[in-house]
């Protein structure tokens, strides 16, 4: 009876194991994919799990460990997949804020003076654009989020952050563009002035 007591507990685990990796490691994967960040809530996640399994193997006999236990461990695997998208969608908005928004702050008001202002204004409204959208896909998974891994609201919660990540790395370039759009108008803005500079100090010499 202990025996077969101590065969069910195993593979109830080892079902709940089968059944959430596979999400918690496609999180980790997603992560990774640019070699930007590491998966840590994957790894913080799976520390505690791991706690938990030994927990259960403690005491293998008795079903209010196991039950306990398994409630727990599932949470981890929720927060380790769930947390880990939130985690990559808000270092792609840290990313945008720190090279868009630094650019908006530092120098978009010298793009009139340039003459950059409708070269650029197209860019900036698909910039704006897919910002927007990607914010939008971000309430809306915090929205539908639920503690049922697996369910269609959580697979849905999980879409809707993958797609709010993956859109704002299409304007990467948009980003880029800018840049050099006005790094290269200041350089040629600079040396026209410097010329015409030289040409006056000559003119009067």
């Amino acid at each position: 009876m202990v025996k077969e007591t101590f065969s069910n507990s195993g593979e109830i685990v080892l079902e709940t194991l089968r059944e959430y990796i596979p999400p918690l490691f496609e999180a980790a994967n997603f992560a990774e994919k640019q070699d930007r960040i590491l998966p840590m809530q994957v790894f913080y996640q799976m520390k505690d799990i791991l706690s938990h399994i030994r927990d259960i193997a403690k005491e293998p006999n008795d079903p209010e460990v196991l039950n306990k236990n398994l409630i727990e461990i599932k949470e981890h695997f929720r927060r380790g997949i769930i947390e880990t998208y939130q985690e990559h969608f808000d270092y792609q908005m840290s990313h945008l804020f720190q090279t868009y928004g630094n650019y908006r702050k530092r120098l978009l008001k010298f793009e009139m003076l340039l003459g950059l202002f409708k070269k650029n204004k197209v860019i900036h409204l698909r910039i704006k654009k897919i910002i927007s959208e990607a914010e939008q896909l971000w309430i809306n998974a915090r929205n539908i989020k639920t503690n049922d891994v697996g369910s269609e609201n959580f697979n849905n919660s999980i879409k809707m952050l993958k797609k709010a990540s993956e859109i704002t790395e299409t304007i990467e370039e948009d980003i880029n563009l800018i840049f050099n759009n006005f790094y290269k108008r200041a350089t040629y803005f600079t040396f026209i002035t410097v010329a015409f500079i030289s040409i006056i100090i000559l003119l009067f010499l």
